[in-house]
């Protein structure tokens, strides 16, 4: 009776053993579902999107043509002044001491300006060469566009793009020669995007979207971008691909041109007959068993 009562207590061990390890082999067979699409033929259309800002290339200090007094000036910041358009006007120290009876001396601006800062008022004495007042060139207003170092062999001088502004509104225009410096603190390049007839504050946020065609004519491998996988750095990305009607095997490859919907193959070439799995192969490992539904 002793010996039933030691060897019982094993016997239900065993049992429970033998239960736990063929629910751990149930597990491991266990067939993951999925979906499968295969690769396809063309060419995306990539648009990328950077960040521009409006600025003015060309400001222009005007200053004191004579050494006098400022009869007249009535000109603020951030006033729009027409070509030919009244900015001050002087008499010279001379002429003030001797109460002379003269047209002052008128100055005007040589071109459509903005007023940035003014500096003497009405009735000030000023030395020849003082600067009275800042402008800058309206036509000058461009758009800086930051341009990554990575694109540099594909975004260049003759790049179409779309300036977006705050508001919404679109404007086409094409990236001239880039600024000779790089931005070292995010490695990006300003590009400029030239645009006329509109008057905008400098400073102005805006979007800049650049589209990218694939090189040359000939139509690349495509799938869906659901079927690539990458590492939580996107340095590495692969698909799987059915090795057998059950299992996987993981295919490493190289990315290029992708939209909302597809993503271009480089490499490797992948045959029109393999089945990629679209659906379902987050965590699946090399070998694993699936079900295609």
């Amino acid at each position: 009776m002793k010996k039933l009562l030691i060897y019982l207590p094993l016997i239900i061990l065993m049992v429970g053993c033998k239960k736990t390890q063929n629910n751990e082999d149930a597990q491991q067979k266990q067939h993951t579902e999925i979906t499968i699409t295969s690769v396809g033929q063309g060419h995306i259309q990539q648009e990328l999107e950077f960040q521009a800002e409006t600025d003015y290339l060309h400001t222009t200090q005007i200053t004191a043509p004579v050494t006098g007094f400022v009869k007249r000036i009535i000109i603020q910041p951030g006033e729009h002044i027409n070509r030919g358009g009244f900015l001050f006007s002087m008499i010279s120290a001379e002429q003030h001491a001797l109460k002379m009876n003269v047209a002052p001396t008128s100055v005007t601006a040589s071109k459509p300006s903005i007023v940035m800062s003014v500096g003497p008022q009405t009735g000030s004495f000023v030395t020849e060469g003082s600067l009275i007042c800042t402008l800058t060139d309206i036509s000058s207003l461009v758009f800086k566009i930051k341009i990554p170092s990575e694109y540099s062999k594909k975004i260049h001088t003759g790049t179409k793009c779309t300036i977006v502004l705050p508001d919404g509104s679109r404007i086409k225009s094409t990236l001239s020669s880039p600024l000779m410096q790089i931005d070292g603190s995010d490695q990006t390049i300003d590009f400029v995007a030239r645009i006329k007839n509109l008057s905008l504050p400098a400073g102005l946020i805006a979007k800049a979207l650049i589209n990218l065609n694939s090189e040359g004519s000939k139509k690349r491998q495509t799938l869906p971008i659901e079927a690539v996988q990458s590492d939580d750095n996107m340095t590495k990305y692969w698909v799987m691909r059915l090795k057998t009607d059950s299992t996987v095997e993981k295919v490493f490859v190289t990315t290029g041109n992708r939209d909302k919907r597809n993503i271009e193959i480089i490499s490797p070439i992948l045959s029109s007959k393999d089945r990629i799995v679209l659906s379902g192969a987050y965590g699946l490992s090399e070998d694993a068993l699936v079900n295609v539904k």
